[in-house]
């Protein structure tokens, strides 16, 4: 009898023990990190903890992001997570938990947000692999239809996503998103209008992979932004809905390899836009979609040549993207949807203050500054092209709407020799004259595309332009074997870049209304970049690498004849204070030491660096059709575009910052 008790418990136990211990691994999994960030410069900025922020910005003080995550499995089938997050902005150290600023302004109290909600159902069916209800960062799609939310709203975006499978080989894939709109920026006058509510993009995506050298992907999009029809006034049958706008992509791309040595890939998108968004005067401008009804392609391909001779690769890349390609929720930033280095970030001061330097204009003090962003820029399709809540160590996003050519990327490596060149040509589907006709369909936005040294990364449009631009470089680097090793990298880059703007004579009232611009010779743009860098750098310790960077930038720009203003300029603008005249001559240095240093849980980070530079003036009028340089006889000089006179003299730069942050996750 005692026998046959032992041996019942025994197999019990044997059989409940499972179910105990996957209850035991049900609870709940917490992780996160804390992130504080230390500012140093001597702008003396102090509106924001991030040197270009949406509202603001800032070069001093400290503070600190805490960010709780948590998972549970609540089942074999129901996972659930989420995150608490706190984030800086205006929270400095100095605001005493929150309390020192206005308690009420949340970029300031020390406020706890709840963020990235999310079931996820994987309920082993054959035909459905998983559904994610709530957040997501969306990054299933792609740059040219759904993008990758930006880093600072990762999660703050919510939807629903399906994704399914052919059950067997799993080459056939599919995806379905039903994707919230965020109302603050996806759609005209960057809103959705507002019943925003139920206003949704819907995505289905298909993809087939053969598993060897072939795969094939179609997608297809369609946004839809609806509002209560003002002209139905009766609501005891219902309220009829009307629609605010609407855009539709259709999308296929491929990838291709033949052979080891080759590979294909090619992309083709269509955009469909329609709006009843009229704006408000001429203010319409400032808009992140189109301004009217249209449809357009974007077109991509790809070959490249790997492993020539062992030590040789070259990667081909032509597009052509129409100027009204339109697709609301491209990515706006952190995905580069071209080969081309582009732009340098160095001269993306959108806020430029060449001519004045006074602390009681706003504009003076806005922007990133006269040092820019690092590096070059990385391209985004979207009209919305965005760098806020950006430090000056972050790459800039620009714009390529309209953009059509070619770039050819040479790379071979050599022992510890890299080396890579690009040669990269330019032409414009958005070269026109009168905005492409009337009414135009293209947000200027700031007014300032093609002027000055290029800080306009808002808005890829102008309204009067005939633009080229090459682009050339090359850079590598070499590892010496000196202690651990000593990396030495450089570049050397130039960039040819020309608008003739107006081109006929019948549009030149038109274009510069506030003052009188004879010729169409005397408009014209010619800009031309150099950029020299080297470095140093050594993992010094094991936990310790350092490096530094020497940089040297030049700009020769002609941006018209004295009384030239950028096209369409309205009477406030010049007030305002940040069209500035800056033909002549740019040079400037930059000295920047990078240390990181890495301990088991916890990476410490430090940039700083030294700029400084020169921007000599100088000036032309017209004289019967030809442009010629002459030398002002004051000191002083009256320019349509700038408010007050500016000075004939050199003027000088020095720009210091730093930014150092500790990262501990848990």
């Amino acid at each position: 009898m005692n026998y046959r008790a032992c041996t019942f418990w025994f197999t019990a136990v044997l059989l409940i023990a499972p179910f105990v211990s996957a209850q035991d691994k049900k609870g709940i999994e917490f992780f996160g990190n804390i992130y504080t960030k230390f500012l140093d410069g001597n702008r003396r900025t102090n509106t924001a903890l991030y040197n270009n922020s949406e509202f603001g910005n800032g070069d001093q003080g400290q503070g600190t992001e805490f960010e709780l995550m948590f998972r549970s499995k609540v089942s074999r089938q129901i996972e659930i997570g989420g995150r608490l997050k706190a984030r800086f902005d205006r929270n400095f150290w100095t605001n005493g938990g929150g309390f020192a600023d206005d308690e009420n302004e949340p970029r300031s109290a020390q406020y706890m947000k709840f963020r990235g909600a999310y079931v996820r159902v994987t309920p082993g069916y054959r035909w459905i692999d998983s559904a994610v209800i709530g957040s997501n960062d969306w990054g299933q799609f792609d740059a040219f239809t759904i993008g990758k939310i930006r880093y600072i709203d990762r999660d703050n975006v919510s939807g629903i996503l399906i994704q399914g499978s052919e059950p067997d080989r799993k080459q056939f894939r599919w995806d379905f998103a039903r994707v919230s709109l965020p109302k603050l920026w996806a759609g005209p006058s960057y809103s959705t209008g507002d019943l925003h509510q139920m206003d949704a993009a819907y995505a289905v995506q298909m993809k087939y992979d053969s598993g060897k050298d072939f795969d094939v992907t179609g997608i297809f999009e369609y946004i839809n932004d609806q509002e209560i029809d003002a002209t139905d006034p009766d609501n005891r049958d219902g309220v009829e809905l009307t629609q605010r706008y609407r855009n539709s992509i259709v999308g296929f791309k491929f990838n291709w390899s033949p052979s080891d040595y080759v590979d294909l890939a090619g992309a083709f998108y269509r955009s469909e836009f329609a709006t009843t968004f009229n704006g408000d005067g001429d203010f319409v401008r400032f808009n992140p979609t189109l301004l009217g009804d249209d449809e357009d392609t974007a077109v991509k391909v790809n070959l490249d040549f790997n492993d020539l001779f062992d030590v040789l690769t070259i990667n081909v890349e032509y597009f052509d993207f129409g100027a009204s390609y339109m697709s609301v929720m491209a990515a706006r930033r952190e995905s580069d949807v071209l080969l081309t280095e582009g732009h340098d970030g160095a001269w993306g001061w959108s806020r430029p203050d060449y001519n004045i330097g006074s602390n009681d204009r706003g504009s003076s003090r806005a922007g990133i500054g006269y040092g820019g962003w690092d590096g070059n820029a990385h391209q985004v399709i979207s009209l919305a092209a965005d760098n806020d809540f950006t430090d000056f160590d972050e790459s800039m996003a620009e714009s390529v709407a309209g953009w059509k050519g070619f770039t050819i990327v040479p790379k071979w490596a050599i022992g510890d020799l890299e080396m890579e060149a690009e040669f990269t040509f330019v032409d414009y589907n958005s070269n026109w004259q009168n905005c492409g006709g009337t009414p135009c369909l293209y947000p200027t936005v700031d007014g300032v595309h093609s002027w000055g040294v290029g800080g306009d990364w808002r808005s890829p449009f102008g309204p009067y332009q005939e633009k080229e631009t090459t682009i050339m470089l090359v850079k590598g680097s070499y590892i010496f074997e000196v202690g651990d090793g000593l990396e030495f990298k450089f570049k050397y880059k130039v960039i040819d870049d020309e608008d003739e703007r107006v081109t006929d004579p019948q549009f030149l009232d038109d274009a510069y209304r506030l003052t009188t611009v004879e010729h169409v010779n005397y408009d014209d743009r010619e800009a031309d970049y150099t950029t020299i860098a080297a470095s140093l750098g050594s993992q010094v310790t094991e936990d310790i690498f350092v490096e530094v960077w020497l940089e040297h930038y030049e700009v020769d720009l002609f941006d018209g004849t004295v009384e030239v203003t950028p096209a369409w300029m309205e009477s406030w603008e010049p007030e305002f204070g940040w069209i500035n005249y800056m033909t002549g001559d740019h040079e400037r240095d930059k000295v920047a030491l990078i240390i990181k240093y890495f301990l088991s849980g916890m990476e410490f980070g430090l940039n700083a660096q030294w700029i400084d530079g020169t921007y000599d003036p100088r000036f032309f009028r017209g004289e019967n059709g030809q442009v010629v340089e002459f030398t002002p006889a004051t000191a002083q000089i009256d320019v349509p575009h700038v408010h007050v006179p500016i000075s004939t003299s050199e003027a000088e730069f020095d720009h210091y910052r730093l930014k150092a942050f500790m990262k501990v996750q848990f």
